[in-house]
């Protein structure tokens, strides 16, 4: 079930953030920014692949600082433009993934997940969509999306 929260989604209690990248490696705008600033080892998980590679979509990247799990989630290919950027069908394969990555490590169960409106600030995604994607994946977790 999806909570909905306002505040700081990185200043929060959460174990586990999770936002939508494009696939360029600049995290240079929006909660990626701010992801980008607060918690570098995030984009540097993110440089660490090729910029440009369309085969990073539908699955994510990884680090670990500051006693959270942030997860880049290759859920949009280009950035920028009034455009949907946002691809519905890769963000759910990024969240299947995100997902299988925590169950494979035996902490799904006990970890707490805050998101963003994934997709729908500068991808211009439709939140009706995603939030029934978020409830498609997580529809055993409760996951908190934070709202400014």
């Amino acid at each position: 079930m999806i909570y909905y929260r306002e505040g700081d989604l990185l200043a929060s209690d959460m174990d586990v953030i999770a936002h939508g990248c494009n696939c360029f490696c600049n995290m240079g705008a929006g909660i990626a920014k701010q992801i980008r600033l607060q918690f570098p080892e995030a984009w540097t998980t993110d440089l660490a692949t090729r910029s440009g590679d369309f085969a990073k979509m539908g699955w994510f990247t990884v680090a670990s600082q500051h006693g959270k799990r942030i997860y880049n989630l290759y859920s949009q290919y280009k950035y920028g433009g009034d455009e949907v950027r946002v691809e519905y069908n890769y963000l759910r394969l990024s969240l299947d993934g995100m997902k299988k990555d925590l169950q494979n490590d035996g902490i799904y169960d006990r970890v707490s997940i805050g998101l963003p409106m994934i997709g729908c600030g500068l991808a211009n995604g439709d939140w009706d969509t995603v939030s029934s994607i978020i409830e498609y994946v997580f529809g055993d977790k409760d996951i908190y999306v934070y709202t400014l």
